[in-house]
């Protein structure tokens, strides 16, 4: 056993539909995808229905990083 404890918020369908093969939970486990390599995939057309928020309305990670990276304050 790796750990003990986890905690795993789990995988909303907008990510489970964005990235086909997402571990699941069953069973009080978490189970990762039979799938080659690391059984992850990307759905690019179901990743274009989800674009990522921006700014402090839409939320999301540039309220506290620009996009080229550097850290301001929000």
């Amino acid at each position: 056993m790796n750990f003990g404890i986890q905690e795993f918020p789990g995988f909303s369908e907008p990510l489970q539909e964005v990235f086909p093969g997402c571990p699941v939970v069953r069973d009080g486990a978490m189970w990762p995808s039979d799938s080659p390599g690391l059984g992850v995939d990307l759905d690019e057309r179901a990743a274009a229905k989800h674009p990522f928020p921006v700014g402090k309305l839409g939320g999301g990670w540039t309220e506290v990083r620009r996009w080229d990276g550097s850290v301001v304050r929000p």
